[in-house]
């Protein structure tokens, strides 16, 4: 799975316990730059590690109900500015 720049990703988990969020900021041949929200810094991460290991966020993948109180069927993209 291969992500764009401004999506919000998640690791994912077999169990239902709350993660953070990350924002994909940058993609190279090689890495990704994630912006950790819980650690509140970037990160460089393997591509082969981002694709296996991470999902994307959408509404029914959250667990707070408040996220996204006006949804629409559309693609969601975030972007971190």
């Amino acid at each position: 799975m291969s992500f764009n720049t401004g999506e919000l990703v998640k690791r994912s988990t077999i169990s239902k316990s709350p993660k953070g969020y990350c924002v994909i900021v940058d993609k190279t041949k090689d890495n990704y730059t994630l912006y950790n929200n819980s650690l509140k810094c970037l990160q460089y991460v393997a591509v082969g590690v981002v694709d296996a290991l991470y999902e994307r966020v959408t509404p029914e993948t959250t667990t707070d109900n408040n996220t996204y109180p006006y949804y629409s069927k559309k693609e969601i993209t975030y972007e971190y500015t």
